[in-house]
């Protein structure tokens, strides 16, 4: 059982994990998808290969799923018993927190395109990429299949297990720690549905964060009991994938690794508490951080990208790498700027579009 001290305790490390890991997900958006091969002789090519590759298709893959499980560890936090009101009314709720800020930045992105590229035409240069891509595709491919502002997939994913909430329910009711297990093994296989919404990955972790929530697990003191010890078994799982980097057994490995890993990062969550000036800098950010995901990949990103590409460092080796560390810092600054100062004189339009996810600060 779960008493009211551990839970303040799980929840205050959620809030201080929240930012760290957002920076991870821009560190994932600084690669392509697809991986690359680590070549195999020393010099600074090599060296930011294996730094890029380590860090945005390995350690990166943790944010995600983190998100995932405090979304399912909140969602089932206060439900003892399920009935029809309770979850009508939770997806009432979802309205306002997941589904308007879901189609409004999206839209944004198809807005923003739109505008760009009138600019374009207005001073004669011919239209973007994107422009191309958005005329090509659905409406269906714009906001949902994609999504067109694709780090949304995640808050996509999210709806549709809050909408799965009871099948969740009733399964960890049902079979409880075994049920966790299946879900585990279907996860490692890396077996998918292929259907937009229904991701292995959105399954396993907001099913972790519902069995963590509905068993009263006590998080706090499972990770300072073996937090270290699944530490150790993540560097391993780490170091493997990096000899499997772009390599088809590779996802097996990571999804691994991503296991292991999440109570190891938790333990530092909870050590980083008690660390009285980084937990108020780390608690202060927190509310931004849903501002950031929703829009970090629009322009923003990219143009810095672009425009450290037409620098004197973008050359292969050393120079991509201080590229790689510093376009990410740039890119959180700015979207930082832009949070408080819409949250100083534009607060309300700004509590809407996050999802009432703003604090005073």
């Amino acid at each position: 059982m779960v008493d009211l001290e551990i839970k303040r305790q799980q929840s205050e490390a959620v809030e201080i994990l929240r930012f760290p890991l957002m920076f991870l997900v821009i560190f994932v958006h600084m690669l392509p998808y697809e991986q690359r091969a680590i070549p195999p002789v020393f010099g600074g090519e090599s060296v930011y290969i294996f730094v890029s590759e380590l860090i945005s298709h390995h350690i990166g893959r943790i944010a995600v799923p983190f998100f995932f499980v405090f979304s399912g560890y909140f969602f089932f936090s206060k439900i003892d018993n399920w009935t029809a009101n309770l979850y009508f009314t939770q997806l009432k709720k979802r309205y306002s927190t997941l589904l308007f800020p879901y189609i409004f930045w999206n839209l944004a992105l198809v807005i923003v395109i739109v505008v760009v590229n009138l600019m374009l035409e207005y001073v004669g240069r011919a239209p973007n990429e994107n422009y191309h891509d958005l005329r090509q595709s659905s409406l269906y491919d714009l906001f949902w299949g994609y999504p067109i502002n694709f780090p949304l997939w995640y808050i996509r994913d999210l709806m549709v297990m809050v909408v799965l909430s009871p099948i969740f329910y009733y399964f960890f009711k049902l079979l409880r720690g075994f049920g966790l297990c299946i879900i585990a093994v279907l996860y490692l296989s890396t077996l998918e549905s292929n259907l937009p919404g229904i991701s292995s990955t959105a399954i396993m972790y907001f099913g972790l964060g519902a069995y963590v929530s509905l068993a009263k697990v006590d998080v706090v003191n499972f990770c300072l009991r073996y937090g270290k010890l699944f530490a150790a078994l993540a560097l391993v799982a780490l170091a493997v994938t990096a000899l499997y980097t772009a390599k088809p057994e590779n996802e097996y490995v990571v999804r691994t690794f991503v296991l292991f890993a999440l109570p190891s990062v938790f333990l530092l969550a909870i050590s980083l508490a008690k660390k009285s000036r980084v937990k108020r800098y780390l608690l202060m950010l927190s509310p931004a951080v849903f501002f950031i995901y929703a829009t970090h990949t629009i322009y923003i990103l990219g143009k810095l990208k672009g425009a450290f590409s037409r620098t004197s460092f973008a050359e292969p080796g050393w120079g991509m790498l201080m590229g790689y560390f510093l376009i990410p810092v740039l890119c959180m600054a700015v979207l930082l700027l832009f949070y408080f100062l819409l949250h100083r004189y534009l607060p309300k339009p700004l509590s809407l579009v996050t999802g009432s996810r703003i604090k005073q600060l």
